[in-house]
Parts: C-alpha cells; structure tokens; sequence
C-alpha cells in the first residue's frame, strides 16, 4: 500500500496511544486534525462495499471492526488502510470525517488519523453523497401487446357485405421502439381483409388494425370460415389474432295462398239459348310464399264444375282453374253457394292466408 509520509504517524504518537490502552483490551484511538488524541463516545464505520458498523464503547475507548474483525483480534503488523469513512459522535454533534493517515493494530492499541472536512478526500476516502450526475440509464426492452387476440360474427345469407368484424389494438408497452408486421398479405386471403405490412411503435404508442368480413354472390354460402393473422415484433413478442365468421342459410319464407281473380262470380243462365256448360269465368290463385304451395278444393255446389281439384305451386307460380255451370243440379231462380280452396299454408302458425273463398249466384230463367 501506498504510504503518504507527511501522513506516517510518528512513533511517539503511537507509543502515546499505546500508554492510553490498558493492556487487557484493544483501544482505538481517533486522531482528529492536528494530531491530538481524542476518544469519542461513538464511532461508525463505512466499509467500501459493506453496510455501516457501529463501535463498541466502554469507559476506556472505542473498539470496532474492520473488514469483518474485531480490532484486538488483527495480528500485530495489520495495516489498517485508508480510504474508510467515519461518521464521530461526540455529545450531540455528528461529523462524517475520512481516514488519511494509517495506524497499526498492535495487538492493544492502534492510531487513526481523519480528515478535518467532511467527506474530504486527503487520503483517497469514498464519498458519502450520491453521484449529482449519474450515469444515463438504457431503456428496457420493447415489449409487443394485442387485444383482442380474437374476433367472430354471425350472419345470414344475403346480408350486406362487407361485414364490419372490429378492430384490433397493437400496442408498446415496453420502453424501446418496436417495428411489427402482420401475415399473411390480405390481398391473399379470401374474404377477409386488413390493414397488412405492419408499423413502427414507440414507447407507449399504439396501432388500430380495422378488420372485415367481405363476400361476393358466389362466396355467399352457409358454413363457417376462419383464417389466422400473425403480428410478428421480432423479439419484442409475436401474437396470432384468430378471426371466425359463421354464415347461416337464409330462413325458408312458408307458402301463402293468394287470390288473384274475383272473389264473387254471377251468372244468369236461360234455359236452351245460354250454352251448356255455362262457364262462370276461372278461379285465380297464387303462391305469394317462399316455400311450395299444395292446395285442394274438397267440395263444390252442385250447380258448379271445378276445373281441377288440387295442384301444386312453386312460390310465384299463379294457377286458372275454370269453373263451369252443368246445366244441371239446379232449381229455377237463384242458386246461391260458395267455393272453398285449402292449402298447407294452414301448417304454418299465425299465416292467415292457408284459403280461399269465393261466392257463387246463378239465376235460372225461361226464355
């Protein structure tokens, strides 16, 4: 160890010290400035690199450690070095001095020079104040989120497109910019579409990735489709956002029964001039529903022939069915009676349009 001769504690400061220790016990004794002998009633000690030791006090002096043993157990010879800083106690004031000078653990005593400022740096002591200007910190890592990492919808067959799915934040939550990318390209994916290519983000910035659900006539189909989008941030973090849109069949409208001619038919008929048969004029009806149409005319007054019976229509499909006066089945004079159509638009709850009645009024007369 370096030594500062002007510092060298003198051998008769020594032998000084030494006659103040009794020999049963070791004594440090603190040289304050000036080189006088004074013990204090406390003593703490800084060990570079370690928590503060506080000394041990008795009526004959001041006993502490150093580097982790007691002074009396150093062997004589132990340097004890500069650089140490201690903060002495005496009555109510406190001052922080720094050791300058070297003593000798002699076995029963030893000499230890301080500075007469605090914090002063006459033989190398460490500083009790924090560094004013610390070194720059290096900012942390970035660090990738994504919410939500997943978005769905439902819809019918026939709703509009595109479908608006929602959006997805892309978001630093670290202390680093990040640069991210989104795969696959949209422009590959069949009936989804995004933002893709990616961006950069700074510190606690964040991106708003729009997602939608397009469909043309020919994709327009029940099922259920589904695609997977990666947003890669390299080691700030990589997520996948899973996107489901769910296509149900359009709902199947039921049949309705609809009239489309009129709803009474008058005949006059004279014996042997009208023609026989004397037709009333058909019976208009139409499937105005979205699902076939079966209808049947169970019965018809005796005055009346019915064209056909029952039949089948697609939706939109209109059917004539003629109706006919037989010459026959009649009284002279007025014949009254009505024609009743049903269909299976009856199954269906709540339709109100399952028949179709229509009036009848025949006259008979002589010529």
């Amino acid at each position: 160890m370096q030594r500062y001769p002007h510092r060298v504690l003198t051998s008769c400061l020594l032998a000084l010290c030494l006659a103040l220790a009794p020999a049963a016990q070791a004594i440090v004794t603190v040289l304050d400035p000036g080189g006088q002998p004074v013990v204090h009633k406390t003593v703490t000690i800084t060990l570079p690199g370690q928590e503060p030791k506080e000394a041990e006090t008795d009526d004959d002096g001041i006993l502490f450690w150093l580097d982790g043993s007691k002074v009396d157990e150093l062997p004589p010879g132990t340097i004890i070095s500069d650089g140490y800083s201690f903060e002495v106690t005496t009555g109510m004031s406190t001052t922080t001095k720094v050791l300058i000078g070297v003593g000798v653990a002699a076995g029963i005593g030893a000499a230890i020079a301080l500075s007469d400022d605090d914090g002063g740096n006459g033989g190398g002591g460490t500083p009790t104040e924090p560094d004013p200007d610390p070194p720059p910190t290096t900012p942390g890592p970035a660090m990738l989120s994504v919410d939500p990492l997943s978005l769905s919808a439902t819809r019918t067959v026939g709703d509009p497109c595109p479908l608006d799915l929602g959006s997805v934040t892309v978001g630093n939550t670290g202390e680093s910019s990040l640069d991210y990318t989104v795969t696959p390209a949209a422009s590959t994916v069949e009936n989804f579409s995004y933002p893709d290519g990616g961006g950069t983000l700074a510190q606690g910035s964040q991106d708003s990735l729009d997602f939608d659900f397009d469909c043309t006539p020919a994709t327009d189909q029940p099922g259920t489709e589904t695609h997977s989008v990666t947003i890669d941030a390299g080691d700030a973090g990589t997520q996948s956002v899973s996107l489901s849109v769910t296509t149900d069949a359009a709902p199947t409208e039921p049949p309705a029964l609809a009239n489309d001619g009129p709803s009474s038919y008058t005949k006059i008929h004279t014996v042997s001039v009208s023609p026989c048969p004397d037709p009333y004029g058909p019976l208009r009806i139409s499937n105005t529903g979205g699902a076939p149409l079966e209808w049947s005319i169970p019965d018809s007054p005796d005055f009346v022939t019915v064209g056909a019976s029952s039949g089948t229509l697609a939706p939109g499909e209109t059917v004539e069915i003629p109706l006919d006066f037989p010459c026959s089945g009649f009284v002279m004079g007025t014949n009254m009676g009505e024609i009743a159509v049903w269909s299976n638009a009856l199954d269906d709850p709540g339709m109100d349009t399952g028949t179709v009645t229509v009036t009848i009024e025949l006259t008979v007369q002589d010529p």
